[in-house]
């Protein structure tokens, strides 16, 4: 900075120099005739004027330094000082100021911290010099305590020379006590082989009688894996023949409708008194084209309102299901295992395929319940809280109404005290399983797994609240319904009707 500053002065000294020479020449060509000379000395004149700006932008050079430097002037003016060099259009000395001034704002921002106030060159060399004097500080506060931690060294070596020595005292009367003990230890150790030989023997002569009798073992074993394989396929053979034997669809209807009346929604089948049949129970119907009834595939539900005779009744058309509702019992026959995927998949798209197909009830269509039969009551068991209307309480007294309307009887079932009723058999057809007891509830959970364990010793289908509404055809309509008179239970056998279209029913005989 101190060659810029001579540099400035330098240039300064040159700048009058020539401004002298320049004075002497226009006042030379004062005396020589201002008449024949006009030109030269408006050319004297322009020449003196960029001069005296040259020394007018040298001076505000000089000044830009010193504000730099911090000799004399605020750096704050700089910025006025650099515009009226630019203004005089010098070039050079525009691009060296441009370059100063670049270079002086790019050691001032290396150098900036917040509290920083004097933004010059001796500022900077300042803050230099206080930041030397603190690093020589820190070094001298360095070696104090290098010195200090080098004496507490010579301390611990001494003191840890110490403790060295007296450990090797003591692992010299260590080792003279592991000498002692080895000899101890070789005695005994001679006295456990004598033993061990004598053990040895005694092995040899057991693992011989143990090898006899794991080589006896080992063909009893055999013998039972060749069983139990064997009655494992017995087993799931007899498994598969009770799931095609338990599954819904069937090929035998229970009755045909007789006559339809299509403005009062009220149909009349061929089953009556003398088959068992009561008011409120319920059928479902299928097209007089079915060869086979397969679940969730019945075009309608009707229920009897009046039984009239031996082997007719009136019945009214009741409302369908909501779909969702069905969609939902065939994944639970999915997840169940009483349907394959496939098996699902199929019903799923079949059962969507007769929703959007118009298919009226007429005179010859089948009717099938889940749960009656003529002459026979349908055995069903209850497991569970089986909650209808989602209020959250047992529902199991509408349930058992519900099956009882339709000509089933349950046979095993058990309260929220634990007691239990009845006993599950082979006769048994369906269990209908509801959420299980509270943990704390425990009388009720030990009576609600053995129903359960019973039925899977028996192989009874397993259905929820759900299926089994919809299989009554109970689903979408009131929760709740008042009990129908009971029809005496004066069976008579009664022949099944025509398995095929264009047969008519026996009553229509």
């Amino acid at each position: 900075m101190a060659a810029r500053q001579n540099q400035g002065h330098l240039i300064a000294i040159i700048a009058l120099s020539l401004l002298s020479v320049i004075l002497g020449v226009c006042t030379f060509l004062g005396f020589s005739g201002s008449a024949e000379n006009a030109d030269l000395k408006t050319k004297a004149l322009a020449d003196l004027k960029r001069e005296q700006d040259r020394s007018n932008a040298l001076e505000s050079f000089k000044s830009v330094l010193k504000g730099m430097l911090g000799v004399d002037g605020n750096p704050a003016e700089n910025p006025d000082l650099v515009n009226s060099i630019k203004n005089k259009n010098i070039a050079e000395l525009t691009s060296d100021v441009e370059k100063m001034v670049a270079e002086y704002q790019a050691d001032m921002l290396r150098s900036q911290s917040p509290d920083k106030k004097d933004l010059t060159y001796r500022g900077l060399l300042n803050d230099i010099t206080v930041a030397l004097a603190d690093q020589h500080s820190r070094i001298d506060t360095i070696e104090s305590q290098k010195e200090t931690m080098r004496i507490e060294l010579e301390t611990s070596r001494t003191k840890f020379g110490e403790e060295i020595a007296a450990l090797n005292t003591t692992i010299a009367d260590l080792q003279v006590k592991l000498k002692s003990e080895q000899d101890l230890a070789a005695e005994e150790r001679q006295k456990l082989s004598s033993q061990l030989e004598e053990v040895k023997a005694q092995f040899v002569g057991v693992s011989k009688q143990l090898q006899n009798e794991q080589q006896g073992r080992q063909t009893q074993v055999t013998e039972l894996n060749n069983t139990l394989a064997t009655l494992t396929k017995d087993n799931m053979a007899l498994k598969q023949e009770i799931r095609d034997l338990t599954r819904v669809n069937t090929d035998i209807a229970d009755g045909r409708i007789t006559n339809v009346s299509p403005t009062t929604e009220t149909v009349y089948i061929d089953l009556g008194s003398d088959d068992g049949l009561r008011a409120k129970q319920r059928f479902s119907v299928y097209d007089r084209t079915e060869t086979i009834y397969e679940k969730y595939l019945s075009k309608a539900f009707i229920e009897i309102t009046e039984v009239q005779g031996p082997h007719r009744a009136q019945a009214r058309v009741i409302p369908q299901p909501d779909v969702e509702d069905v969609l939902k019992s065939i994944n639970l026959d999915q997840v169940s295992g009483l349907l394959t995927p496939d098996q699902a998949s199929n019903s799923r798209i079949q059962f969507i395929n007769s929703r959007k197909s118009a298919n009226p009830i007429l005179t010859g269509d089948y009717i099938i319940s889940d749960v009656w039969d003529p002459g026979y009551m349908v055995s069903v068991a209850l497991a569970g809280n089986l909650d209808v209307d989602g209020d959250g309480l047992n529902d199991i007294a509408v349930v058992e109404s519900k099956i009882e309307q339709n000509g089933g009887k349950v046979v095993c079932k058990h309260d929220s005290a634990g007691n239990k009723t009845g006993q599950i058999d082979v006769a048994t057809r369906y269990i209908v399983v509801g959420d299980p007891p509270a943990p704390e509830e425990t009388a009720a959970m030990s009576a609600f797994t053995d129903i359960l364990r019973d039925a899977e010793r028996f192989n009874v289908q397993k259905i929820s609240v759900r299926e089994l509404y919809n299989a009554l055809g109970f689903q979408g309509e009131a929760k709740t319904e008042h009990m129908g008179r009971r029809i005496g239970t004066k069976f008579q056998p009664r022949l099944p009707p025509p398995s095929r279209p264009g047969e008519s029913s026996a009553y229509d005989k």
